[in-house]
């Protein structure tokens, strides 16, 4: 008895110095200037960082080899370089194509981003009915400052062609007739909101919310900003970004997001028909009207939300052991969201050349 006794009371004794011994071991562990919790954040938000940058170069790749993958499929199902050329040129098969990589680019890499880190992409996404009474005036306001970055980034385009940058006009790509409208609206206005929402409002600001609204919808916004890939695109996505992330905070769903982005393009591809069928000086009164009252009706929008909530403008920052700064430190310093961020702006560059 006295031995048995003897020979677990030692054992324990062990166990408690191998815990105490790999607690020192993990303190010591800790640079300096951290604490445990600072420092389980930091690698948190390194981790978040790192599946994401792995996402995004993933968009890139896809994006710019596509078509080098393309040629060889044909191949394998016997359709020559020439013919494959020359459906691949064709708008509707453009259109088509679009589409399936749209599809492809920006929910396959995402999703098992979300599975790495999370596991439940459902939850993180927040597919969600959205909050009673939120719908309407959230999507005017959100219409309303799409209509205002439009407007400011047309003048800032008008800078760049000052200094030569002219990026490519792809409107020859549409196809005509019904059908072709159609399926130019699924593939550059219905497909784009579906997933570019769902990467980016739903995957990226879902990973990054358990560090705070503003955290989130900066960098999200940041991120969807680069993806685009030039600098025309850029500024204008940057400010749709931030104002796509204050409508998923306030409505806690998605859907609003996605209905505001597909309204956005929708406009663009009814302009883009619209040169068919009007002159451009009858296209651009109708556009400035249209700019003019969605942001009258965002405005107006925003006074009433703000007068019902004097908290409505106001984001949730949870109070977390790091600072903000080092959250964005950690997060762009990290190498893959580096090469991620250099491989877009790379090609932002690549137009100037």
């Amino acid at each position: 008895m006295i031995d048995n006794q003897f020979e677990n009371e030692n054992g324990t004794d062990n166990d408690i110095n191998e815990i105490t011994f790999s607690q020192n071991s993990f303190y010591r562990n800790i640079p300096y200037g951290l604490n445990e919790k600072s420092y389980g954040e930091k690698r948190d938000i390194r981790k978040i960082s790192a599946a994401v940058g792995i996402s995004m170069i993933a968009v890139f790749l896809i994006m710019l080899f596509w078509a080098r993958i393309a040629l060889p499929v044909f191949s394998f199902f016997g359709v020559s370089n020439l013919e494959a050329v020359k459906i691949l040129t064709d708008p509707y098969s453009m259109q088509a194509v679009q589409i399936v990589l749209s599809t492809l680019t920006f929910t396959l890499p995402f999703i098992i981003t979300t599975l790495c880190i999370r596991g439940r992409v459902i939850k993180t996404v927040c597919i969600k009915k959205v909050k009673k009474g939120s719908f309407v005036p959230y999507y005017f306001i959100g219409i309303g400052f799409c209509a205002f970055a439009n407007i400011a980034v047309e003048y800032a385009g008008r800078v760049f062609e000052s200094f030569g940058v002219n990026y490519p006009d792809l409107s020859e790509t549409e196809p005509r007739g019904l059908a072709g409208f159609i399926l130019f609206t699924v593939s550059s206005a219905v497909v784009p909101a579906l997933c570019e929402e769902f990467a980016v409002r739903g995957v990226i600001f879902g990973l990054l919310k358990k560090y705070g609204d503003t955290f989130a919808l900066v960098t999200s916004s940041v991120l969807f900003g680069l993806m685009h890939g030039n600098f025309n695109q850029i500024p204008f996505a940057l400010l749709v970004g931030l104002i796509l992330g204050f409508v998923r905070i306030k409505t806690e769903s998605l859907w609003v997001c996605i209905a505001i982005h597909f309204t956005n393009y929708f406009i663009s591809v009814l302009m883009d028909y619209g040169k068919f069928y009007f002159s451009a000086n009858i296209l651009g009164i109708v556009y400035t009207l249209f700019c003019l009252v969605t942001m009258l009706a965002g405005i107006g929008f925003l006074l009433l939300r703000q007068k019902k909530d004097i908290n409505a403008l106001n984001l949730e920052n949870v109070k977390t052991e790091c600072t903000e700064k080092q959250k964005y430190t950690w997060y762009f310093t990290a190498p893959l969201t580096i090469i991620s961020v250099l491989l877009f702006l790379g090609e932002a560059v690549y137009y100037f050349f």
